[in-house]
């Protein structure tokens, strides 16, 4: 299994999660952004 992190979680970062998650070869470990609203929304 192959460890991810995800830089940037915008648009295209929930794509890429998204993508991830459906592949059992790759697992998610990390997501970073500046925006934390992003990461955690209220």
């Amino acid at each position: 299994m192959l460890k991810v992190g995800i830089i940037g979680y915008g648009f295209m970062g929930h794509v890429h999660a998204k993508m991830f998650e459906g592949m059992k070869e790759f697992k998610v470990v990390a997501i970073c952004d500046l925006l934390l609203r992003r990461i955690y929304p209220r």
